[in-house]
């Protein structure tokens, strides 16, 4: 499990994220980097395959690492990702 993720110094004015940001708000990047944090801790390798991420990481939210537990395998959809 990571410890920590790295996100760019730039990552505030990139265009995606002002994208994101325009379209959901701050709630967007929010959500984009709890998604972070719950892939770094719960699939390492970076393969969201097979997970229901948006499940994963609702539930994630401020548990401990004993209440941890793999989301529920289902849709991956992500209304932001490639738009």
């Amino acid at each position: 499990m990571n410890a920590d993720i790295r996100i760019s110094v730039g990552f505030p004015n990139h265009p995606k994220t002002v994208k994101l940001d325009r379209r959901l708000g701050f709630q967007g990047i929010r959500s984009l980097r709890a998604l972070w944090t719950w892939a770094a801790q719960n699939r390492p390798d970076g393969n969201l395959g097979g997970a229901n991420v948006v499940s994963g990481v609702r539930s994630n939210e401020g548990s401990t690492a004993a209440q941890r537990r793999e989301p529920d395998v289902g849709s991956t959809r992500a209304p932001f990702v490639g738009a």
